[in-house]
């Protein structure tokens, strides 16, 4: 399995402006609040019965942000994070409840709390992002993401089918 990138790398996209992409409002200053997000184009895939590689283009795109949607997109991340743990943690409680004052405390007990923190780290996946969206939807502040979407060249390259997701080889 292998996955390459492509010798054909397109450079960096380059900020409009100093206006904030994230908020619309305010103005950057200086690049420490400014972030740098990649774009790839899968160009080759093989799948062979014992050799499978992918080998794609990327581009670097630098987002312009202010200082206060840099600590309102963090904290987003935070949000997620102990959003997510909270999450697993207690399903992992509930699993452990249920072990310790069941009266088969051996096999059944270690599947449950086993289960709870399986169960506890999948929702927290799903439901951790959904938080921060959440979070940054009301500060009114645009996700990483959805602000590179803004830049007229971005958007063109995200319906051409680029993405903001590495290519992968499939281990299938």
């Amino acid at each position: 399995m292998e996955v390459q990138e492509s010798n054909n790398m397109g450079g960096v996209l380059a900020p409009e402006g100093n206006k904030c992409m994230c908020c619309g409002k305010d103005i950057t200053h200086g690049e420490k609040a400014n972030y740098f997000i990649p774009i790839y184009k899968e160009e080759d895939r093989t799948n062979l019965l014992v050799y499978r590689s992918v080998t794609y283009r990327k581009i670097g795109v630098i987002v312009t942000r202010c200082a206060n949607c840099k600590k309102i997109q963090k904290k987003a991340e935070l949000i997620s994070i102990y959003f997510s743990f909270g999450i697993g943690l207690g399903i992992a409680a509930i699993g452990a409840f249920l072990c310790f004052f069941s009266d088969n405390m051996s096999t059944l007990g270690i599947l449950l709390i086993v289960s709870g923190i399986l169960a506890g780290a999948l929702l927290c996946m799903s439901k951790g992002e959904d938080r921060a969206t959440d979070y940054l939807d009301k500060k009114k502040v645009l996700s990483k993401e959805d602000a590179a979407i803004h830049y007229k060249e971005v958007a063109e390259l995200i319906r051409d089918g680029w993405s903001f997701s590495e290519p992968e080889v499939d281990n299938s």
